[in-house]
């Protein structure tokens, strides 16, 4: 049985083809008996080697951007995060009208703002979605780098999670080149309050890492615990949300 053996592993199936792992490895196999060897050089199936390498391609720039995201995503995901930003990279990568079929690449995509759009209001953790936690609209200036909410009241305008006496709101910037794999990661100074019924004025403003093709521009709420005037993480991050609020 013919092994993956490139850095990045690849599970599912594409044209025919499955890519699969089990306790012994990373494996590729096709309905018929089609050997490996047979599908990368028969001509009869050119269309699947495409497919298999834009497929690789997308993996690459799905994992390029969780990596970039460091902390952010581990505090924030579900176990189909993976799967769900590579069927969206699929997506945006038919977006390339200029590459040759099996050479479409996500960096030229992006250029289109149709595949920005694709990007943008993505939930890294579908049980706790922005739209359902957060219940008040909010200023977002992408040009300038800042995010504000007006008389934010928290325990009226958060959706909290039973235990919950506090939360964090981090604002995010990560530039990222997909072509390079060069990324750079900056923050807004985090703002923690309790989650109580005193209006405040969130507001959260960060220099853009302009110098990179793409810009995403992401906010994460975190919830936590206050025991003994210590603040604990709730249940592993069940409850944050991480989203995508724009891709420039």
């Amino acid at each position: 049985m013919p092994r993956q053996k490139g850095l990045f592993k690849i599970e599912g199936s594409i044209d025919g083809v499955t890519f699969y792992r089990n306790a012994e490895g990373h494996f590729v196999r096709m309905a018929g008996g089609v050997s490996k060897s047979r599908i990368m050089n028969d001509s009869a199936f050119a269309r699947t080697r495409e497919n298999i390498s834009e497929f690789g391609n997308n993996a690459k720039a799905a994992k390029l951007l969780r990596d970039a995201m460091g902390a952010l995503v581990k505090n924030a995901k579900d176990s189909r995060t993976s799967n769900r930003l590579m069927q969206l990279f699929n997506k945006v990568k038919n977006l390339d009208t200029v590459s040759p079929r099996g050479q479409r690449k996500i960096s030229i995509a992006l250029e289109d703002p149709v595949a920005k759009n694709f990007l943008q209001k993505f939930d890294f953790n579908k049980r706790a979605q922005l739209s359902n936690v957060l219940r008040r609209t909010f200023d977002l200036d992408p040009s300038a780098g800042t995010f504000a909410i007006n008389a934010f009241v928290p325990a009226q305008d958060l959706l909290k999670p039973d235990g919950a006496t506090h939360a964090t709101v981090i604002y995010a910037a990560l530039g990222l080149d997909f072509d390079t794999a060069e990324s750079d990661l900056v923050q807004a100074l985090p703002v923690n309050f309790a989650l109580d019924n005193v209006p405040q004025e969130l507001s959260l403003s960060l220099d853009l890492p302009d110098t990179l093709p793409s810009v995403f521009q992401l906010l994460l709420i975190e919830f936590f615990q206050e025991v003994n005037t210590v603040q604990y993480p709730l249940n592993n991050g069940t409850f944050n949300v991480l989203n995508i609020l724009n891709v420039s």
